[in-house]
């Protein structure tokens, strides 16, 4: 099997993540610092600690990645700029006249261009048509995460059928003026981290300085400065008495609550905690200086409820669930009769690396396992199709094994156990009453959701373990048990909690 990462340690993990602290929290602070996503480390996925690997290991073309990011940081300046010589300058476009006020702005993220259009947001579920069903007035403005233009986007919602709420999407690029702008604060900021270099202080945080100053300009950065200019923008133009975001610890999240305050310091700042929250999952977990926090968290269920509350950092921010559109009912499966679909639903996470990983294992697995059915589902950020074409290994699938093309509920109702290492889908599927089997890469941190279960799951780092344990009986009460773990992870939408706050 190919290998992707460098891992870090939990000790390597820790010290970063204080490194980069110092940066935030240091006396000349500023909202260019903290626009930097690369400060913000989200959690102990070994995806998103790729960036981090030259700061640990060393790599032969260290100076030479240390230019090529230089260089991209001007192409895509350049990029922006021939952008927007074809773009409007619009901030944002609205699917309806937007109105002067309103009671809740949600902001939320189009991934998919399936979920453009349609009346739940992806994020959100029912939660904003429940809200302007009783009344409420309501605004859904969305990241546009798509190559596809914010204008055609937003169109899907203006042709819809039936009146409702006006959805914004934000623009790209915002105009050649305010781009310049963007850049050059950012770029006076690198300045300012590069000189700190010279300071005495450990060679770790010497590296950290001097990537910072690196990533201070990059298209990240711009990205969050942008976008913080424009929720600014669009929360000065409606006014909303509240505004829920959703939260996973994110650069753009922590300036958006700067650009509302910088408003109307009177506007509640609510971030919406929507998915797992992972063992080491930092960012989530601290606070920054006041303007760059929310002024409340709604989370998704008693699990993630009981994991913040217990974070130090928070004690000072008030939690409440909200609930999730995640939620499923369990239906009280009879466990030894769904056992004899004999059926394994695969679920990786949205990157392709992860894709590539449980998929070249579970195609060793298949073969092993001829009279074994596996479905193989990918994230709606990805395209299955893709994903083979890119991977000689998967050119040729056996018998046994199906893309999905259906819902995930859908999935879980044919299949007996599911093969996961990061996808938090695994809490829905093992609701359904499916054996959850944890790919773990020997070496990683772990970044299994279901990290605090001692038992219900099996944890395997090769295909003779999962045969192993895939032929062998479960124990119903380790099942039952991993079943109501996982039902305490979503719970149903509190929408009357919400509308209390904002309406």
């Amino acid at each position: 099997m190919r290998t992707y990462y460098k891992y870090l340690n939990e000790e390597q993990y820790t010290n970063l993540t204080k490194e980069c602290d110092r940066l935030l929290f240091a006396s000349d602070t500023s909202l260019e610092r903290v626009s930097i996503p690369w400060l913000h480390v989200i959690r102990e996925h070994p995806v998103p600690l790729k960036k981090y690997e030259e700061i640990y290991f060393s790599v032969y073309s260290e100076m030479l990645n240390k230019y090529a990011r230089k260089l991209r940081n001007w192409v895509y300046l350049f990029y922006s700029l021939l952008k927007n010589l074809r773009n409007d300058g619009k901030s944002w476009y609205e699917s309806d006249t937007l109105p002067n006020q309103t009671d809740v702005l949600f902001i939320s993220h189009l991934q998919n261009i399936d979920h453009a259009g349609k009346a739940e947001d992806f994020y959100f579920g029912s939660l904003p048509e429940k809200l302007y069903e009783n009344e409420c007035s309501v605004v859904v403005a969305l990241l546009n995460h798509m190559r596809l233009p914010s204008k055609t986007l937003v169109s899907r919602w203006s042709k819809s059928v039936g009146k409702s709420f006006p959805r914004v999407v934000f623009s790209k690029y915002i105009g050649i003026s305010k781009e310049i702008k963007i850049f050059n604060r950012l770029r006076l900021e690198s300045d300012r981290l590069f000189k700190k270099t010279s300071l005495k202080s450990s060679n770790l945080f010497r590296r950290v300085l001097s990537r910072a100053s690196d990533e201070a300009f990059s298209p990240g950065a711009q990205m969050t400065l942008r976008l913080s200019e424009q929720i600014g923008e669009l929360v000065y133009r409606i006014n909303p008495k509240v505004v829920v975001f959703t939260h996973e610890g994110h650069a753009w999240e922590r300036c958006a609550c700067y650009a509302i305050s910088n408003i109307d310091s009177d506007i509640l700042r609510i971030a919406y905690q929507h998915s797992a929250v992972f063992r080491l999952q930092y960012a989530i977990r601290r606070k920054l200086i006041d303007r760059y926090n929310p002024d409340q968290i709604l989370v998704s269920g008693e699990i993630s409820y009981r994991q913040l509350s217990n974070s130090e950092d928070l004690k000072s921010i008030p939690i409440s669930i909200l609930g999730s559109n995640r939620y499923i009912e369990n239906t009280h499966q009879d466990y030894k009769k769904l056992s004899k679909r004999n059926t394994c639903l695969v679920i990786p996470e949205g990157y392709i690396e992860e894709c590539n990983f449980i998929f070249e294992f579970c195609l060793d697995c298949a073969l092993q396992l001829p009279k074994v059915r596996f479905i193989w589902r990918v994230h709606p950020m990805l395209n299955a199709g893709s994903i083979l074409k890119n991977n000689k290994k998967l050119a040729n699938l056996p018998n046994n094994v199906v893309l999905s093309n259906s819902s995930l509920e859908n999935d879980i109702s044919h299949a007996s156990c599911v093969l996961y290492r990061g996808s938090t889908a695994v809490v829905q599927s093992v609701v359904g009453g499916l054996r959850p089997f944890y790919f773990r890469i020997k070496g990683e941190l772990t970044i299994d959701p279901l990290y605090e279960l001692s038992k219900g799951r099996e944890i395997v780092e090769n295909p003779y373990e999962f045969v192993h344990k895939f032929n062998k009986q479960p124990d119903l009460n380790d099942v039952k048990q991993a079943v109501e773990y996982c039902e305490k992870f979503y719970l149903p939408l509190n929408i009357p909690l919400l509308q209390r706050i904002a309406c």
